[in-house]
């Protein structure tokens, strides 16, 4: 496995701010409105249980089992309204305990680490229904990016039928076959990209229409459920 990447926010660096910066502009804007949004670490008692709450919720709402992380190996974000937990998502460092992907896709993990990828997986994803789904997992994510250093990759499993929605929105690419996933108790595919660095490229037209059709809708229920 890699070097232990430390879940700090204390490695918060100058070569990790424009990461952060990078990977936020790669990201798609989004107009519509989720109200007093707030998002930030998850980091007392109360914002961990609100978070818990509202992953149990929307995991059994999508037939999906719970599992436990691991508090010592990863990072929570929280999204709130009106201190009411909206959104939640999770980012677990590479280390000696390797990934939760690993008990699935080693060999396409241990690919990438031969590559000099430094890897962080993001879990337990949850967002509330009739939110503007992509920006809330925007801000969710770009949160939990700027606080680890040295990440040079994110990769997180999801249902295949919600591959298409992080693939062509929010840069990920497939890597490997579809696969069980154990932990859920669900099929699982894994998604890759590169922590961005530089402008993105334009959104595609079949992109666009679907942010349209996705921003525009109150049904995103089964979206917001994905992993």
């Amino acid at each position: 496995m890699s070097t232990c990447l430390s879940c700090s926010v204390s490695s918060f660096s100058a070569g990790s701010s424009s990461r952060w910066q990078g990977f936020r502009r790669s990201l798609p804007a989004v107009a519509a409105s989720a109200g007093n949004l707030s998002v930030d670490l998850a980091s007392d008692d109360w914002q961990l249980q609100r978070a818990g709450e509202l992953l149990e919720r929307r995991y059994g709402e999508a037939g999906l089992q719970m599992w436990s992380t691991g508090e010592a190996h990863h990072l929570s974000a929280l999204a709130l309204i009106d201190r009411q937990a909206v959104g939640t998502l999770s980012l677990r460092c590479d280390g000696q305990d390797g990934l939760f992907a690993d008990a699935q896709y080693g060999q396409e993990l241990d690919a990438l680490r031969a590559d000099g990828a430094r890897i962080g997986e993001f879990c337990r994803l949850a967002v509330d229904s009739c939110l503007p789904v992509v920006h809330v997992l925007s801000e969710l994510a770009a949160v939990l990016i700027s606080q680890v250093g040295d990440l040079t990759d994110v990769i997180m499993e999801t249902h295949p039928r919600h591959a298409a929605f992080y693939c062509e929105l929010l840069g990920f690419a497939r890597l490997g076959p579809v696969r069980a996933c154990q932990r859920v108790g669900a099929p699982a595919q894994l998604l890759h990209r590169r922590i961005a660095t530089s402008a993105p490229a334009p959104l595609s037209q079949r992109a666009q229409a679907l942010l349209r059709r996705l921003t525009s809708a109150c049904q995103l229920a089964d979206v917001a459920a994905a992993r």
